[in-house]
């Protein structure tokens, strides 16, 4: 991305006077935060460090994004941050498609209908990675995280490729078997959480 916006720059007669990266830091959802909520999922590391930046050099006039979806998939945010960037009497320009956003009501409706599109995919690749997921566990395969409780994982090897897979962890097993024994006979959860303590 750092390159195509230096080229974009560069064809366009710009001076590139710094570049700030996430480094894959994702632009977080913001469907349900508080004003102030959105302010923190907006304040990426490099996002922050750039606002910094630009609030000292008055003398620049705008920030160049590879594309809107880097700006960030969520509305809100991608709102929120361009808002911050107008105040400052900045422009934001999408160098994939040489597009400058002002303030004005063409680039309100094309920054609007971007968003909604980015949000979109990002609903959609959520879905996906989440059905993969799914599937993955439903085989017995690890799905990323932390393993439910009585058990770990393994690697193995499966159609000439490792991969991780659950298998029953026995002295966690035991733990859960000596529950289930301690709840048959009537004893609450917090008297078993004090048992298990001790015998830890």
């Amino acid at each position: 991305f750092p390159v195509t916006i230096a080229s974009y720059c560069e064809k366009e007669g710009h001076n590139l006077i710094a570049t700030f990266l996430d480094n894959g830091i994702s632009g977080k959802g913001a469907q349900n935060a508080t004003p102030s909520e959105i302010e923190d999922i907006a304040n990426r590391e490099a996002i922050h460090a750039m606002f910094i930046f630009l609030k000292k050099r008055k003398d620049i006039n705008g920030v160049v994004v590879h594309r809107m979806d880097r700006w960030s998939r969520d509305e809100f945010v991608s709102e929120f941050l361009f808002r911050k960037l107008r105040q400052l009497d900045k422009v934001l320009v999408e160098a994939n498609s040489g597009r400058i956003y002002e303030s004005d009501k063409s680039s309100m409706i094309e920054r609007r209908f971007k968003d909604f599109i980015s949000h979109i995919e990002c609903m959609t690749i959520t879905e996906r990675l989440k059905d993969g997921r799914a599937m993955n566990s439903g085989k017995g395969f690890f799905s990323g995280g932390k393993p439910p409780y009585g058990y770990k994982t393994e690697r193995v090897k499966i159609d000439g490729k490792m991969r991780s897979k659950y298998v029953i962890d026995e002295e966690a097993m035991q733990v859960i078997l000596s529950i289930g024994k301690m709840r048959e006979k009537g004893i609450g959860y917090i008297e078993i959480a004090d048992i298990l303590n001790r015998e830890a």
